[in-house]
């Protein structure tokens, strides 16, 4: 019997897996995620739940429990609009990943997947994303003068929402080719270390986006703000940015306050 059941129980899995299907037995909150065809040497797998909303994600954690005197950074991913999904593996950057890795500091990483037809700047998105980040630095031992945010394109949009609706919570920010619509009120961003960097011919997102905010930004005597154009007409800039360790060296440097 035992057997049998753990056959089906495979199963199960399997069909689970080839259609993204999350797992029933969810809970509020932080779940692990089980589905097979996830492992990760290094990032585990998660879905956070609120209500009807079911978040997935990988997490890069330490080995150490949340009472541990020793706090480490917190690192947030938004991933572009073509790894939305459940599948909880398209969002995994292997230039973030490799980036972190080399420079070699000790750290938490969260990488968030947007489910399909949503995107980061949603209400009931954005809030899921924050109100994870704030579970997740409750139960690691997260240094919170030092959680950080970056994002690519759509990720990028979703970088500037979260410091838009969370101003006094990120320690820095990086936003790659992004944007956010209808903005007029850059105060959230200017009281921030934020880098902003946008290829100049980029086909998808147009880089007025960019210079707009960064003027924005400016025009409000932001000092903090970086602003960076990348002469190149592709719209990924983000393997090459996050290769460099000026990067990580700058952005492990920010703490909040």
């Amino acid at each position: 019997m035992f057997n049998i059941l753990s056959i089906f129980t495979v199963i199960i899995n399997i069909f689970a897996t080839i259609f993204n299907i999350f797992p029933s037995n969810l809970t509020e909150g932080i779940n692990p995620d089980n589905r097979i065809f996830l492992c990760h040497s290094e990032y585990g797998a998660y879905v956070y739940k609120a209500g009807d909303t079911k978040l997935p994600f990988r997490l890069l954690a330490l080995d150490t429990n949340k009472d541990s005197p020793t706090k480490y950074p917190l690192i947030v991913f938004l991933h572009g609009s073509g790894e939305r999904g459940t599948n909880n593996r398209a969002q995994m950057e292997d230039s973030l990943i490799k980036g972190i890795a080399a420079n070699g500091t000790k750290c938490f990483a969260a990488m968030f997947q947007c489910p399909r037809n949503d995107r980061w700047a949603s209400e009931k998105i954005s809030s899921a994303v924050t109100d994870c980040v704030h579970l997740l630095s409750q139960q690691y031992p997260v240094d919170k003068n030092r959680i950080y945010i970056t994002g690519l394109s759509m990720g990028g949009c979703g970088t500037y929402d979260q410091l838009f609706k969370n101003p006094d919570f990120y320690a820095a920010a990086i936003a790659l080719c992004g944007y956010y619509d209808n903005c007029t009120d850059y105060s959230a961003f200017a009281s921030i270390p934020l880098w902003i960097a946008h290829a100049t011919g980029d086909p998808t997102v147009d880089v007025q986006c960019s210079r707009d905010i960064y003027a924005g930004i400016k025009a409000l005597g932001g000092d903090l703000v970086k602003y960076e154009e990348i002469d190149s007409n592709q719209h990924n800039i983000w393997d090459d940015f996050y290769a460099r360790a000026e990067v990580w060296n700058w952005l492990f440097a920010q703490v909040k306050g």
